[in-house]
């Protein structure tokens, strides 16, 4: 068994009384023995508490090395969720929102800075279930001046990635980035574009998925790791509302509004119900099990792709134009015609047969 200590020096202990060698790649840096590491994992004291102790109990000999660990709530613990909840309450001037509005003014909020917020005004929270969920536990309860919305989500993609691509288009264009659009609708709801704006001022604009990170942002291949086994992806949803794009409408479903969008908009809670009431919607009612249908992330977390190891290990590795053109290409023929031809939901039937 493997313990891992981030409070000490490569604070990996093996423990179950047997030797281990831990092998890794150190950078140049100060001159330090491996026996003076070796000794420092089990003498180093940690200070305060951490935040793994909710999770673990631990026991140690006199000498700080590891003799037994017993984990908690295996059933329901969520690496991604759980350990991000307890270091917003450990560490509450941790970055909780970042907004930018249209003028691209940004804007950013503490844990901290929302519960002082509440006090004094009313407040509208928008983000990923897991957000919307790490703020009522920071706050401990459901303020009656707080809603929320949580968004049907795909998944959150590896910052790290968008950046090189980011700077990868910036190089073969030989012009700076000056925003982009992952969504637009330049050519209608149905067809979303991906659209560069360049520091020249001119625009490049191409169907979201005819693009390289569009493709593999929509097979998943670089999303984090807990959204693969996400705890939201189900109607049990932690936001006053649910927002997102109402896919699956057949063609003679609200054919006009079809043309800029439909979106999907479920009420969960009774503070919900109450403002939703007072909004001068254009609305119209659906089962819930249409708003399923077309998003099956209201069902089931996205799986995990099969190439998805072998993209991270050639990304560590490998200069990123090489990774993006092997991994980010087009697909095979067939694919590209059932993806264009196939509602989401026979697209999900597929998945799952396959699986």
């Amino acid at each position: 068994s493997i313990y891992y200590d981030s409070s000490t020096p490569h604070g990996m202990v093996a423990v179950d009384g047997k030797d281990c060698v831990f092998v890794a790649i150190v950078l140049p840096g100060e001159a330090t023995k491996e026996e003076t590491v070796r000794r420092s994992v089990v003498s180093a004291q940690k200070i305060g508490s951490l935040v793994c102790e909710k999770f673990v109990d631990c026991q140690e000999d006199e000498n700080g090395a590891l003799q037994n660990i017993q984990f908690k709530n295996t059933e329901h613990f969520n690496f991604g969720f759980d350990i991000v909840d307890q270091i917003a309450e450990k560490y509450p001037d941790k970055l909780a929102m970042l907004h930018v509005d249209r003028n691209k003014q940004e804007r950013r909020f503490t844990f901290r800075e929302i519960k002082q917020l509440l006090k004094i005004r009313p407040v509208l929270f928008s983000g990923t279930p897991c957000q919307v969920d790490g703020l009522y536990r920071y706050l401990g309860c459901r303020p009656e001046n707080l809603t929320t919305c949580d968004l049907v989500c795909h998944g959150v993609p590896s910052p790290g990635v968008w950046e090189d691509m980011a700077r990868s288009i910036e190089k073969r264009k030989g012009k700076g980035l000056q925003a982009v659009r992952f969504r637009n609708k330049v050519t209608g709801w149905k067809n979303s574009h991906f659209t560069t704006v360049y520091d020249d001022g001119t625009v490049d604009t191409a169907p979201l998925f005819s693009t390289e990170y569009g493709r593999a942002f929509g097979r998943a291949l670089f999303l984090r790791p807990s959204c693969h086994c996400c705890a939201y992806t189900n109607l049990n949803r932690p936001g006053d509302f649910t927002l997102g794009d109402f896919w699956g409408l057949k063609d003679d479903e609200l054919p006009e509004q079809q043309k800029k969008g439909v979106s999907l908009l479920l009420v969960n809670t009774a503070h919900g119900s109450h403002i939703f009431d007072k909004l001068p919607l254009s609305r119209q009612v659906f089962p819930v099990e249409r708003a399923v249908a077309g998003n099956p992330r209201l069902a089931s977390p996205i799986q995990q792709p099969p190439d998805r190891a072998d993209f991270f290990s050639a990304y560590t590795l490998e200069p990123f134009d090489q990774v993006r053109k092997a991994f980010c290409g087009l697909p095979p023929l067939p694919v590209r015609i059932a993806s264009k031809l196939l509602s989401p939901e026979v697209k999900e039937k597929i998945r799952k047969k396959l699986r």
